[in-house]
């Protein structure tokens, strides 16, 4: 069984616009995981046990039919912390940094999806 401090510590400290391989995607999915990141300064993309993607242009908060939220800030001034995309939630996660240039680009979060899942954006 596949945890999520191993998919976090699998993705930590890869480069921007990295892709996951099928083979990969297709175990994070059997085990009930999902990863959060940031795309460009306006996106966030849910991967793993379902796949959805949301408008996050200056941040967002996207919310599950279980009642779980997420919520996403841009933080253009990139000082503390140095990330451009960072996720605040009370869901049970492991955090992750992608790189960009070798500097931090987002800190993105890895928790696992309950049963018949959905998400919708609070916009």
């Amino acid at each position: 069984m596949l945890t999520i401090d191993e998919v976090a510590y699998y993705l930590d400290g890869m480069e921007y616009d990295f892709e996951i391989d099928d083979d990969t995607i297709q175990i994070i999915k059997k085990n009930d995981i999902v990863i959060v990141f940031g795309q460009s300064d306006d996106l966030l993309e849910m991967i793993g046990a379902f796949e959805e993607e949301f408008g996050a242009w200056k941040g967002t908060t996207i919310i599950s039919n279980h009642g779980r939220k997420i919520k996403a800030i841009w933080n253009d001034v990139h000082i503390n912390p140095p990330h451009c995309f960072i996720y605040q939630t009370d869901i049970e996660h492991e955090c992750f940094t992608i790189l960009e240039d070798k500097k931090p680009y987002c800190k993105g979060i890895v928790f696992k999806a309950l049963k018949d899942e959905t998400w919708k954006s609070d916009q």
